[in-house]
Formats: structure tokens, C-alpha cells, sequence
């Protein structure tokens, strides 16, 4: 299978570069220096990388302030200018609300930067020696799962469009499980107030139809149920759900 190899001398379209090579199916390693941050509440930890396993230096300190923003970014226009390149990326893990700023900043200087899982940093932790999560190894974790991940691509912003979908759909898939919830919940309690009436009813008929949650409602216990006629329960139901006798007889057990 052919590689992109991502090359200090390509500029900062690179990363819809990388994006169209893999859309036609091509893999992406990636190379050349990198600044990784370990992002927290209030404070980062920071450590340039020239290649994968080779850093600049030990981690260091980022404020989560303008004046160390403007570190981070005074450091990678010196590396673009001491290694000849011009992308320089920066990589951090997904923090929730703490990585805001620092993306703010990046968005705001237009610097190329990726977004990882905690999920894989935390796979490649796992295989180096040292796999105990402290702040001074963390950069090396995300620069470990950066060099060695395939097709990772730059972080892109979402249409507004996008965004609102995607709480619908979060929304969406949270009122879903109460849902299974409550059913579960339903079927447990109904076995034991009416045992198999999931077989009263002939064909496909789901306890959740309108003729079987009708004769809940009408009847909520058998005793009152079989006090009653078939021809009686037939047209209460008829009456309630404005449906004829011939499919009611059809559902009837």
C-alpha cells in the first residue's frame, strides 16, 4: 500500500492535503518536528519533538494565559526557522472545557493542530515501559500515539449545521435508553401482574400496539379481565380506538 510521508517542506495547506490522500484511501505517517502539550485545569505541560523518540527537550511549564500562549508560539516559529520547515503542528488529547483556550488561540493564529482520544494516547502508554501517567511523561505518550498513528488528520472545525446535530443526536440517543429503560422496566412488572400476555395476541402484535395497551388501560389486572365477555371486551375497545370488530377479533386470543 503507498504512504504519504508528511515532509518538513511542505507549507500549512498540508493538513487538506493529508486530508485528501486519505479520502482516496492512501495512509498517512506522519514526520517532522511536532509540539506536544499535556493539557489540565489552568496549566499545561509542553515538550517540542524533532522526530519520533528525538525531543528538543524536557517538558515544561505552559500557563494557561496570553503571555504563555505567546511561548508556545514564539517556540514553534523557532523551530520552523532552526529545522527549515514550515508546519509545525501542535498535538494535545480532548480535555472537555480545558483545552478550549488553547484551541482558541490556535484557531485564532491559524496553527495547524490535532486533537487525540484519551483512548489512544492511553493505548500507546500501555506499550512503553513506563506506562504510569505522570505530567512530565504525558507529552511523550501524545507524541507516541502522533508518530505512530496512521491517518491521523489535522482537526477541522464543524459547520454550525453540524454542531446542532450532533446535540440532537446525543440528545436523541440519551432519551433512547431511558426509553429501553422504562421498557425493561415495564415488561419486568407486567410478568408478574399479567404472566405471558405477550401471547394473548395473535400475529406480530407488540405489546406496545394500541390494542394491547388498550386492554391494560380498561383492564389493568386478569381477574377484571375475565369477568367480562369477549364480545363486551371487543367493543369497549372498538368504542375507545374507533376500530371494527373484524380486526379486534384478529388480535383477540
Amino acid at each position: 500500500m503507498p504512504y504519504v510521508i508528511q515532509k518538513n517542506s511542505l507549507n500549512k495547506s498540508m493538513g487538506m492535503l493529508t486530508t485528501d490522500y486519505a479520502r482516496k484511501g492512501w495512509s498517512i505517517i506522519m514526520e517532522g518536528p511536532v509540539v506536544t502539550i499535556d493539557v489540565s485545569k489552568g496549566i499545561c505541560h509542553y515538550q517540542p519533538y524533532v522526530s519520533n523518540g528525538h525531543p528538543m527537550r524536557k517538558p515544561k511549564v505552559l500557563h494557561d494565559t496570553i503571555e504563555g500562549f505567546e511561548t508556545l508560539n514564539k517556540l514553534i516559529e523557532d523551530m520552523k526557522v532552526k529545522y527549515e520547515t514550515a508546519y509545525v503542528p501542535v498535538v494535545f488529547e480532548a480535555t472537555g472545557i480545558y483545552h478550549r483556550c488553547l484551541q482558541k488561540f490556535l484557531e485564532d493564529r491559524q496553527m495547524p493542530y490535532y486533537i487525540i482520544s484519551p483512548l489512544m494516547s492511553a493505548s500507546y502508554r500501555k506499550t512503553m515501559p513506563n506506562s504510569n501517567k505522570t505530567d512530565d511523561l504525558d507529552c511523550a505518550h501524545i507524541a507516541k500515539a502522533y508518530y505512530g498513528e496512521i491517518n491521523l488528520l489535522p482537526y477541522e472545525k464543524s459547520s454550525t449545521h453540524f454542531k446542532k446535530l450532533k446535540e440532537l443526536n446525543r440528545y436523541y440517543e440519551s432519551e433512547l435508553n431511558h426509553l429501553r429503560t422504562r421498557k425493561n422496566t415495564f415488561r419486568k412488572y407486567l410478568d408478574i401482574v399479567y404472566p405471558r400476555l405477550d401471547k394473548c395476541f395473535r400475529g406480530r402484535a407488540s405489546l406496545y400496539d394500541e390494542v394491547p395497551m388498550e386492554v391494560l388501560k380498561k383492564y389493568p389486572h386478569p381477574t377484571l379481565l375475565l369477568k367480562h365477555k369477549e364480545t363486551t371486551i371487543i367493543k369497549v375497545i372498538e368504542k375507545r380506538t374507533n376500530h371494527n370488530t373484524r380486526i379486534y377479533r384478529r388480535y383477540s386470543a
